[in-house]
């Protein structure tokens, strides 16, 4: 499968995990990985760069954004 392949089964999967999972309610990686059929390590590595994402913006650094 395609990279593209793979990214638009997880951004269906995650989709699909937002409108049948409770509101607040707290999943493991490996939750979200059997929601979106990828590995428990790929979700990890997709956490990871949102979290430095997110840091950067809350510390002023837009440019990561651009």
């Amino acid at each position: 499968m395609s990279a593209m392949g793979v990214k638009r089964d997880i951004d269906l999967g995650l989709a699909l995990c937002s409108v049948w999972n409770k509101k607040g309610e707290p999943m493991t990686c490996a939750e979200i990985a059997a929601w979106c059929g990828c590995h428990r390590s790929r979700i990890e590595q997709i956490e990871k760069v949102a979290l430095r994402k997110l840091r950067g913006i809350t510390h002023g650094d837009r440019s990561k954004w651009v």
